[in-house]
């Protein structure tokens, strides 16, 4: 039977778990942002995102970033699907993934307070490791 999932260890679950629902939060906290972004470009004016106004000059950079966001979340996701299924190519993509995201995460954010993108950012971080954690400790189960 060829549908027939591989045998995945509880590291490579639990990777991917994590990369599946980090990765569409993700997607949609990037659409958020791209369609707050371009809400301001649209209108030529200003909007409040968490209680900070965005101008026209820092919606390109956000409309920028969020569409970067979407694309490394939804690398994650895909990560965490063939992980899922107990493939390789699942864990090469989620070291892409997370190590875009750490790459972005590093990069100021307009629109986000200071002290959120301190913990979301924080938050990012230490996903990012206990996911490569996880897949050093489960890699040799995949195929």
């Amino acid at each position: 039977m060829s549908g027939v999932c591989r045998e995945r260890s509880g590291f490579i679950t639990a990777a991917a778990l994590l990369l599946l629902v980090f990765g569409t939060v993700g997607i949609v906290l990037g659409l958020v942002l791209l369609l707050a972004s371009l809400d301001v470009l649209a209108s030529g004016g200003k909007v409040v995102i968490s209680g900070q106004t965005i101008t026209i000059h820092e919606a390109d950079r956000l409309a920028g970033w969020s569409v970067l966001y979407l694309v490394t979340n939804a690398i994650e996701v895909v990560a965490g699907y063939f992980l899922w299924n107990a493939r390789k190519i699942g864990g090469v993509l989620a070291a892409i993934g997370v190590v875009a995201s750490v790459f972005l995460w590093s990069l100021p954010v307009p629109g986000i307070p200071g002290t959120t993108y301190v913990v979301v950012a924080g938050a990012i971080m230490a996903y990012s490791v206990v996911v490569v954690v996880l897949l050093g400790l489960g890699w040799d189960v995949l195929k």
